[in-house]
């Protein structure tokens, strides 16, 4: 989806019943007789709520709340929009509330493949040519506990594992990084995975990382040039980079 590619994935998603999910609350173009403000017609205007502009000032995210009088409810819609107000587009395309959005540091996109967009294949073309896994979190939740399932580790009655499953997630003591493993610790916990999260101080952390001293870990790495080896040579036996000790 478009805000999973220009977004923080940090945005809130406020949960919904399946009911909820069959119902799309958005604008509402009711007329306004005699020019006179009724009830309903200020309940069909949406109410603005944070805006950000992106980082190169260009464009501007934006939420819109929007009620339904018949409904009981209200719905928080996600825009975008050029900075002159041109442009505009809606990034919320479900029943499911979205808001305080946020822009990914630097502009950047989410990566669906281990080699990211921009890098050349060396003929003048792009590596990448296609996304190796979605940004669509929803389906990739159904298709995890489908896997769990085909292995017999999930009762699909309960949508919960069927015996204890525990590991840890390895990451340096760094208040972002614990951040993003106490989220997958969320998300696990929705199928009753549990997750411990693993803090270190950066350098017993990196020596723990390449001794391959962790269940899974937190990695990271900056290209040094534009090539695709730059990055798959990390995936190679003998590479001092194979932190996770592909062959080994």
């Amino acid at each position: 989806m478009i805000k999973a590619m220009i977004l923080a994935a940090a945005a809130l998603t406020m949960s919904a019943t399946a009911a909820d999910a069959q119902t799309m609350i958005e604008k509402n173009n009711i007329k306004v007789e005699n020019h006179l403000m009724t009830p309903e017609a200020l309940w069909a205007m949406g109410r603005i709520g944070a805006a950000e502009a992106s980082p190169n000032g260009k464009q501007v995210v934006y939420q819109v709340g929007y009620y339904s009088v018949k409904e009981n409810k209200g719905h928080q819609m996600l825009f975008i929009m050029d900075a002159n107000g041109k442009n505009k587009k809606a990034l919320t395309t479900d029943a499911k509330s979205e808001s305080d959005a946020a822009w990914i540091q630097g502009g950047q996109k989410i990566a669906t493949t281990f080699i990211p967009e921009g890098v050349t294949d060396g003929n003048g073309g792009e590596f990448k040519n296609k996304d190796y896994y979605g940004t669509d979190y929803d389906k990739n939740f159904e298709e995890a506990k489908e896997l769990l399932a085909s292995i017999g580790l999930l009762d699909e009655s309960t949508g919960q594992v069927n015996q204890t499953v525990e590991f840890s997630y390895l990451v340096n003591n760094s208040e972002s990084n614990v951040k993003i493993g106490e989220a997958i610790q969320a998300d696990l916990s929705k199928v009753g995975i549990n997750l411990k999260v693993e803090q270190q101080e950066w350098n017993v952390f990196l020596n723990s990382r390449k001794d391959g001293q962790f269940d899974f870990a937190r990695e990271g790495w900056l290209m040094d040039y534009n090539d695709p080896i730059n990055m798959l040579e990390m995936f190679t036996t003998k590479s001092g980079n194979n932190d996770m000790q592909f062959g080994r």
